[in-house]
Parts: C-alpha cells; sequence; structure tokens
C-alpha cells in the first residue's frame, strides 16, 4: 500500500483562534500593536490624551485641548486650532461681508432718508474689503454733502481708504491710523450720481478681532 505524506505547516499563524473555557465561543485575538510599537521604537506608543482623533506623532500640536487638531477650524481667537503655524486664517467666515476680496459687497442706495454704517475686519494684512454703493443726486437739492468715513482702526494698524466714483476715477487714497474721511460736494453742472466703489486694506497691524466702522451719509 502506497501512503502519502502530506507536507504540514504547524507554524503559529499571526491571529491566534482561541476558545473560552467558560463559554466555548472561540475568537481572533488581537495583535497587541502598541506592544509592536515599543519594542519597535524602544518606547511607549502616544496616547490621544483628549479623544479627538489625533495623537502628537500625527500632528495633534495642544493633545491637552480637544479643540485643536490638524484640520480644524482656526477662528478669530488668537490661537492655531489646525496645527498649520497660521493664526486665525479660518476668521473671515465670522465676517457677514465675506466674501468680499474680488468683488464689492453691494450696500445698495444712499438718500437722505438712509445713512449707511457697518462693521467689519479685516483678517489679516493681506485682506481687502470691497463695498458699493448707489447714488442718485437730489434733482431738487442745490446744496449737498456725500461722506465716507473710516473709523475703529485698531491700535498701532495703518488702514488704507480708497473710494472710486461710477467712472472708476480715484476720489480718495490716503493711509493712516486715524480715522479718515472723504466729503463729496454738490457742484453745478456736474452730475454726481453713480455707483461709488470703497476699498478697505490694511498696511500694517489687521486685526480680526477688532472692527472698523465704515459710515455713508447723505446730508
Amino acid at each position: 500500500m502506497l501512503w502519502l505524506l502530506w507536507a504540514c505547516d504547524f507554524s503559529a499563524p499571526d491571529d491566534v483562534l482561541q476558545v473560552s473555557e467558560d463559554t466555548g465561543d472561540s475568537h481572533i485575538a488581537e495583535e497587541d500593536t502598541s506592544s509592536q510599537w515599543q519594542e519597535d521604537t524602544g518606547s511607549e506608543a502616544p496616547e490621544d490624551i483628549d479623544n479627538e482623533g489625533f495623537t502628537s506623532d500625527e500632528g495633534d500640536c495642544d493633545d491637552s485641548d480637544p479643540t485643536i487638531y490638524p484640520g480644524a477650524e482656526d477662528l478669530c481667537d488668537g490661537e492655531d486650532e489646525d496645527c498649520d503655524d497660521e493664526i486665525d486664517e479660518d476668521a473671515d467666515s465670522e465676517d457677514p461681508y465675506e466674501p468680499n476680496d474680488e468683488s464689492a459687497w453691494s450696500l445698495g442706495s444712499i438718500n437722505t432718508d438712509k445713512a449707511i454704517s457697518l462693521q467689519a475686519a479685516l483678517h489679516n494684512n493681506t485682506d481687502v474689503d470691497r463695498f458699493s454703493f448707489d447714488f442718485d443726486e437730489p434733482s431738487l437739492s442745490l446744496d449737498f454733502a456725500l461722506t465716507v468715513t473710516l473709523s475703529g482702526i485698531p491700535d498701532e494698524a495703518q488702514y488704507r481708504l480708497y473710494v472710486t466714483d461710477g467712472d472708476d476715477e480715484t476720489l480718495y487714497d490716503n493711509t493712516s491710523d486715524q480715522p479718515m474721511q472723504i466729503s463729496i460736494d454738490d457742484e453745478w453742472f456736474d452730475d454726481q450720481s453713480g455707483n461709488y466703489g470703497i476699498e478697505i486694506s490694511a498696511i500694517e497691524g489687521a486685526d480680526c478681532s477688532r472692527r472698523y466702522l465704515l459710515s455713508i451719509t447723505l446730508e
């Protein structure tokens, strides 16, 4: 009789089937990755102390604070929530007039019954706020003044106010750490009606937590 001897591999598999002596249930024993990490590196595996899904080795720059981790929203609070070495870069989400860096936010029409006043912020020194408004010169008025004022500039900051008329001609362009104002007065035989543009930017010292005040009045 010819007997065939089959080769058998009696080495232990990576996942060992264990049987409970009390219940008879079986399960696959999980590999102890922390022990393996400790064996490979010679130190204990890092823990996710604040339980938000990231360890310090995975980029969490403050594992004691659950609001700070890679990918978090970085709001205006002076902290680097997303651990990218930039501060408050997502603060524009808190500004109701954003996005107005490229396209101006329309403020509607200004007239003697309506004064425009708003508060907004420059989130950093590269942020630009653009606004526009329409003006129709009063037909029965022989004397009026249309005034644009920028105030509330943060301490130690330099802001720029730039105003253009309906023909995109520059009416005002100034930089200061103090309130700035331009008054557009009535002129004979010159209709001042049109769409006006306002641009506010920072030379230095922009602060997302300090809101400036923009006012437009017609008297």
